[in-house]
């Protein structure tokens, strides 16, 4: 997913949230339970490559460490 699509579907949750707070619907608690889980697994996504990415940077600044020693 990428920026855009990461905020459009942020968008519709949101509107999806508004609509089940004043409708009390089981549709619109369907759609706002779609899009919060579709945002869960981009946040927990990114959340992985930021994790893999301050990894692999301690392991270069690991190895530079070793390398200059």
């Amino acid at each position: 997913m990428n920026a855009r699509e990461f905020y459009d579907t942020v968008v519709k949750m949101r509107d999806a949230q508004k609509r089940f707070n004043d409708l009390s619907d089981d549709e619109c608690m369907a759609d706002v339970l779609k899009y919060e889980s579709i945002i869960d697994a981009e946040i927990e996504r990114v959340t992985n490559i930021l994790k893999n990415k301050n990894e692999q940077q301690v392991d270069r600044a690991k190895n530079a460490v070793v390398e200059n020693a």
